[in-house]
């Protein structure tokens, strides 16, 4: 969870990504919201790397889009300084303040594992499940490939990680936000109902 220090920090730079008024919000939100769709279709039909891997990204997108509308503008930022190409910092600013004050996620999958959550997006652990679960690494004889490390009940779990950090970051900055917030309600519901039954 990104702290003051961290994010006052992150003020002191600028960047080159933007969000020109509601209608590039709008845009911007229904591109995770997107992703968050793909991932529960993706985790639907079984291939849990790949809907591990969107929710990550769908909760880069977030923090991405969240700070955008707020860090100083300048298209000539360089890479070294642009915090939100960074995937390690977009990890840790996707978890908000707030974060923890709903109680759907820990009520669903327990508050130790939502701590435990929390940790991996300012450990760089976040990062290394990322990369197992897009890349297929070699391992002794044999290769792993992100099936073989990620099951059913992991993928569900971080794609009700993505749609909290959604809820929190995004949800009522416009009436649209809220309308999605609608949609990722029915998401986290369907999972959840899924999660219980396993």
């Amino acid at each position: 969870m990104a702290d003051f220090d961290e994010v006052k920090k992150l003020f002191e730079n600028s960047t080159k990504f933007r969000i020109r008024g509601y209608e590039e919000f709008n845009r911007a939100i229904d591109h995770v919201v997107g992703q968050l769709v793909d991932s529960f279709t993706l985790l639907e039909n079984g291939s849990y790397g790949s809907a591990v891997f969107l929710s990550i990204t769908a909760m880069e997108e977030t923090a991405k889009t969240t700070y955008a509308i707020f860090l100083p503008y300048d298209p000539e930022t360089k890479k070294k300084k642009e915090h939100l190409v960074n995937h390690t910092e977009k990890h840790n600013l996707a978890i908000s303040p707030v974060f923890q004050l709903g109680s759907r996620l820990p009520d669903t999958i327990g508050a130790e594992k939502v701590e435990e959550m929390i940790e991996w997006t300012h450990t760089k652990q976040l990062l290394e499940i990322r990369n197992k679960s897009v890349y297929w690494e070699p391992v002794e004889e044999n290769p792993t490939f992100p099936n073989d490390v990620f099951d059913k009940r992991f993928a569900q779990e971080l794609l009700m990680f993505a749609i909290e950090s959604f809820d929190d970051n995004l949800v009522g900055f416009s009436n649209y936000s809220i309308e999605l917030s609608y949609k990722t309600d029915d998401l986290f519901d369907k999972i959840r109902q899924s999660y219980i039954l396993n």
